[in-house]
């Protein structure tokens, strides 16, 4: 495992599995951010929009494809 730097200050991420749940330090999962630069979604293309951004708690997280 390489770290790759912190969070941007006033951003979040958090690497998940398959099923959005939170796995152990050390595990394998996919990268996802959220922040106020996150983008709402493709416009027109809601397809897209589901297959890489993530709600919870009404934040909205990009799943950047970094494993």
């Amino acid at each position: 495992m390489i770290p790759v730097g912190r969070p941007i200050p006033n951003y979040t991420s958090y690497v998940l599995d398959d099923f959005h749940q939170s796995i152990p330090l050390g595990e394998t999962g996919q990268l996802y951010v959220g922040g106020a630069g996150v983008f709402a979604g493709y416009l027109g293309r809601d397809d897209l929009t589901s297959q890489v951004l993530l709600s919870v708690d009404g934040n909205i997280f990009y799943k950047t494809g970094d494993l």
